[in-house]
């Protein structure tokens, strides 16, 4: 093979990854979009596109949480469990604090009560460890809206954390 042949072919290769970055952008922007306008079907379509198409990308934790969601609200325990297990992976922010809060929510779904105990017991250990906003690294989200366009509200005292969802109450715990 050539030099020509070589450098054409590395210039097409480099296109070629080009419009792949490109096409990822435009899908999760397209699941965004959905997702703000109340598609959530549509949104759940591309996310889920989007996560079979760049599995290894830094916005895949999204994409999970966005699919778990999108289970959960469709009472589909399973699937939604399957998700959040992972989007609970990863840093201590948002998404690692609700996929436990939605994976203890699937737990009791699924009437799995050792699952849900121990779920319970191990988001008191990591929150009373270390107060909830701390967990966030100097910055206090008192609202945070998810990657399917659910808003979150967090309001904690000196002795409870309570997570609203679209204005209605989520989840509570008792810290100890």
């Amino acid at each position: 093979m050539g030099p020509i042949v070589r450098s054409t072919a590395f210039f097409v290769l480099c296109l070629l990854a080009g419009t792949g970055a490109a096409q990822a952008d435009e899908r999760w922007d397209s699941a965004r979009d959905h997702a703000r306008s109340g598609r959530k079907d549509f949104a759940f379509l591309e996310y889920k596109a989007f996560l079979r198409e760049n599995p290894a990308s830094p916005r895949a934790r999204d994409a999970e949480f966005a699919l778990g969601e999108y289970c959960f609200e469709r009472n589909d325990a399973e699937g939604a469990r399957r998700a959040f297990s992972a989007s609970a992976t990863g840093p201590a922010d948002e998404f690692a604090l609700l996929s436990e809060v939605y994976l203890l929510q699937c737990a009791r779904r699924l009437d799995d009560a050792g699952a849900a105990r121990e779920l319970e017991e191990r988001l008191k250990k990591s929150l009373s460890s270390r107060r909830f906003f701390r967990l966030f690294e100097g910055r206090k989200p008192e609202k945070w809206t998810s990657p399917l366009g659910n808003d979150f509200r967090f309001r904690e005292s000196a002795d409870r954390l309570e997570i609203e969802l679209n204005g209605s109450p989520f989840y509570a715990i008792v810290l100890p």
